[in-house]
Parts: structure tokens; C-alpha cells; sequence
């Protein structure tokens, strides 16, 4: 990946120093570059601070909302060519040794889909993946960092859906022995409102 020396850089520099997601007063997010193409805004439903409620899949549906509320903050970078999101696993203002994670996502043009890059607190290496429009109108992500878990390789189907400006969620799906897709997890996003 052409943007991995710039992408261990950024996920470093996030991970040592970063800890703002809990607080939405400055709500400065960056903005897009004017030279970015349409599909570029493909992630922008991302942008801003949000909260999350995790449920498990089951037969019939979502369970109810789990414990704890992970916050993920969606902001543009690198002169606004670029789009990071940071998970944070509780509020860092009230938890400030709380797991986190960042992504990168940068738009590559000519393969026309994107180059994604992820790190956890807690885990050195840095995951690769890939992020299209899919038949199905949905965006998808792929994890390519492992050859188990290739392109759904390993079953799992994850996707974006977006309910409006301020509410979206990241479903992942997994394969029963029946070649049958069932909800696994669903990180739903509600937008948490700036404070100034």
C-alpha cells in the first residue's frame, strides 16, 4: 500500500496523543479539499462526533443495546484529502485510559475505491482493508489484512447504512452453515451536538 509509511505515522501520532472524541465543544471536524472527487463524500456521514450503541445479532433481529457507550469521532485531515475516525471504547474524559483505534481512509482514484488502515490500542499491527460501493448500492468494507479474512473470505459481510444526517450503523453479517447471512454485530451512530 503506497500510503503505508504516511498511514503508521498518522495512526502513531493519533494513538500517543489523541483523547478529544468526548468532547464536542470545538467541532472542528477540517474540511473536504475542493479537488476531491464526488466519491469522496462516500464517507462523509462519518464526519463529527457520535455515540454508539453495540447489539448482537439473533435469530430475529438486534438484541437490546449492550453496556457501555463507545463514542467514534469522524474528522478530515491531511489538507482534507484524507478522513480519520477515531473508536474510542468509553468517553476518554471520564475514562482516559480507555482502549482506542483509529482508521485512515484515503481515496485512491485509480482503483476507484478506498484504502483504509486501522490500529488498536492494544494491537501494534496495522490492519489493511478496502472500501467500495457494492452491487447492492451499499458501502462496503473489506478486510485484506489477513488472508482468512480476504473479501468475506471468512463469511463476514460488513457494510455501511446511513438514516440520515445525524444516525447511521456498521452491520456485519456472518454466514450460517446454511450460506445464509445473519446479524452478528450492528455499532449504531447517533450524532452527539456541539456544545458552543
Amino acid at each position: 500500500m503506497r500510503y503505508a509509511g504516511i498511514i503508521s505515522a498518522l495512526l502513531l501520532l493519533t494513538l500517543a496523543g489523541q483523547a478529544r472524541a468526548g468532547d464536542a465543544q470545538s467541532c472542528d471536524y477540517g474540511q473536504r479539499h475542493p479537488s476531491m472527487p464526488a466519491a469522496f463524500d462516500q464517507y462523509a456521514f462519518m464526519i463529527g462526533d457520535y455515540r454508539i450503541e453495540a447489539r448482537r445479532g439473533q435469530d430475529d433481529g438486534w438484541t437490546q443495546k449492550g453496556p457501555g457507550e463507545p463514542l467514534w469521532r469522524g474528522s478530515y485531515i491531511m489538507n482534507g484529502m484524507a478522513i480519520m475516525d477515531e473508536w474510542f471504547n468509553a468517553d476518554p474524559s471520564i475514562t482516559p485510559e480507555t482502549g482506542r483505534g483509529v482508521n485512515i481512509r484515503f481515496w485512491d482514484a485509480a482503483e476507484n475505491k478506498w484504502k483504509v488502515a486501522w490500529q488498536y490500542s492494544t494491537d501494534p499491527e496495522v490492519r489493511t482493508l478496502e472500501s467500495s460501493i457494492d452491487e447492492d448500492g451499499k458501502l462496503r468494507l473489506y478486510r485484506i489484512h489477513d488472508k482468512k479474512f480476504a473479501a468475506t473470505a471468512d463469511g463476514q459481510k460488513i457494510y455501511f447504512e446511513i438514516y440520515d444526517d445525524n444516525h447511521w450503523a456498521r452491520i456485519t453479517e456472518q454466514l450460517d452453515e446454511n450460506g445464509v447471512y445473519k446479524p452478528k454485530l450492528k455499532l449504531e451512530a447517533f450524532r452527539i451536538a456541539c456544545k458552543n
